[in-house]
């Protein structure tokens, strides 16, 4: 189940980080006095999509997803990654549980397709991506060290491989990474005409 799946390409990049949850954000991105379970909310309301590891996801009920899937806006985009490729059965109950807002299923040894990521093979440390036949694409892009001008470099080398018929999402990932971060990129690449 993908984007193109779902008739909602209606962007061609997303932004998000990896999960909502981190310790240093409740002092640093999440206002002071915002409880704990509005956070996904609030989260939601500024970026475009989220992956989430197995660990924060796996095991869960599925009315729990649901109820996350819930606290999202309509063309907001779940990307799960799973410790090994999806069976049919839980394909099928993440697709009802999360609808339109699921953007993609994971896991570590699916492939990027051939070219996704060529633009940036000399940066293999600092990203790594997925994608399929139906048009998925996401990338990991590692942001630690890199500033605005080396992360808008990022955003012109992938700008030829974007289209009208895929969306694809920039996962931004590191420890020093805030929601904030992928913001100030997503504002960039609204300026460049790809978000």
């Amino acid at each position: 189940m993908t984007d193109t799946q779902n008739n909602t390409a209606d962007r061609p990049l997303r932004f998000g980080t990896l999960g909502w949850r981190n310790a240093g954000w409740a002092e640093s991105y999440y206002p002071e006095d915002l409880p704990e379970d509005w956070q996904l909310g609030y989260y939601a309301n500024e970026q475009a999509a989220i992956m989430l590891p197995a660990a924060s996801w796996a095991g869960r009920p599925p009315a729990e997803l649901g109820g996350w899937a819930d606290e999202t806006p309509e063309d907001f985009r779940w990307y799960l990654l799973g410790d090994a490729a999806y069976d049919a059965d839980t394909q099928q109950t993440l697709a009802s549980v999360l609808g339109a807002r699921l953007g993609g299923l994971l896991w570590p040894q699916s492939p990027a397709p051939e070219g996704w990521l060529a633009p940036l093979e000399d940066m293999p440390d600092r990203v790594s991506g997925w994608g399929d036949a139906e048009g998925l694409r996401v990338a990991l892009l590692h942001v630690e060290g890199l500033d605005l001008r080396a992360q808008r470099s990022v955003l012109e080398r992938i700008k030829p491989l974007l289209d009208a018929d895929r969306t694809a999402a920039l996962i931004l990932t590191g420890d020093a990474v805030t929601p904030a971060m992928a913001r100030e990129l997503q504002t960039v690449a609204e300026l460049m005409g790809l978000a």
